[in-house]
């Protein structure tokens, strides 16, 4: 049936965090607070694994082109690169809790974005090389992406600007104004050809990644959603709410589904590349996943 709740995970006693499909849809990695990743098989939603080592919350999970390597970014300051049962590589260098992170197209850089004042670029092959760092001038970065053949960068974060940067040059080269206190959130859509970002008071916009022009501008009806995600084909958003989860369509902004939750605190969200299942993390330590398909 369509938008049937699927799956109810009780993966921790806390707050259950970041979640992240896997690029065959096959695993649900979902963290906490605590540092724990549990991964869930999603024909039978069994945990099949569990990976550990940060010392506090896990608040991004990336997973790389090959499907099987993914990062993960702590408040502990660290990321830590895993790929089947061998050890985790970790990147130390942020000097402040780590946020978003994306992979290059080859999965050869990472790039992480922080509370530090910085963006950094990892070679995780060589883990113990100087990370390249960018200086954005605002302090606290929440989400970065690749994008244009890994020439470009893009980063969100404290401040008006969502901010476009040249790695050849290391310097930004168009800014995305009109966001307020902060550009709370941003993501490409899948062909890389729009770039979606919030505003401080929850308006949703969307540019144009081949001039940068605003091209779309929606009021999604709540102020202060904890976290907004796009789905794959863009035709989609999922509004992570107060005691809520909605799901709008664009460009109409019809809401297609209402999911209310009994706990306060929503908090991420994510689609399986198809964007036929959504699932999301909340406040009272599960990840409950949801059919989109009908």
């Amino acid at each position: 049936m369509p938008n049937e709740l699927i799956a109810e995970l009780d993966a921790f006693e806390g707050h259950a965090y970041a979640i992240a499909f896997s690029p065959d849809g096959k695993r649900l990695l979902v963290g906490g607070f605590g540092g724990l990743i549990r991964v869930y098989d999603t024909n039978s939603w069994d945990e099949v694994g569990q990976h550990v080592h940060h010392e506090k919350s896990t608040n991004y999970i990336a997973f790389a082109p090959d499907n099987e390597t993914f990062a993960v970014s702590s408040s502990d300051r660290t990321i830590s690169i895993w790929k089947g049962a061998a050890e985790p590589t970790i990147l130390k260098g942020h000097r402040n809790t780590v946020m978003g992170m994306s992979w290059s197209a080859d999965g050869k850089t990472l790039v992480s974005a922080a509370t530090d004042g910085t963006i950094r670029l990892w070679s995780p092959d060589t883990p113990d090389s100087k990370p390249t760092t960018l200086k954005p001038p605002y302090r606290i970065t929440a989400a970065v992406e690749f994008l244009h053949g890994d020439e470009t960068l893009i980063s969100a974060g404290g401040g008006d600007e969502a901010l476009v940067w040249s790695l050849d040059s290391q310097e930004v080269v168009a800014t995305l104004p009109g966001h307020g206190q902060s550009a709370r959130q941003m993501q490409l859509t899948q062909d890389g050809s729009a770039a979606m970002t919030q505003t401080f008071d929850g308006t949703i916009n969307f540019w144009s990644t081949s001039d940068w022009s605003l091209t779309d501008t929606y009021d999604i009806g709540t102020k202060a959603p904890r976290s907004v995600r796009l789905s794959p084909d863009g035709s989609r958003l999922a509004v992570m709410e107060e005691k809520r989860v909605r799901v709008l369509a664009l460009p109409s902004l019809e809401q297609t589904a209402e999911f209310p939750l009994p706990i306060k605190g929503v908090h991420l969200g994510a689609f399986t590349p198809d964007g036929n299942l959504l699932a999301v993390t909340a406040a009272d330590g599960k990840a409950r996943v949801w059919d989109l398909s009908g």
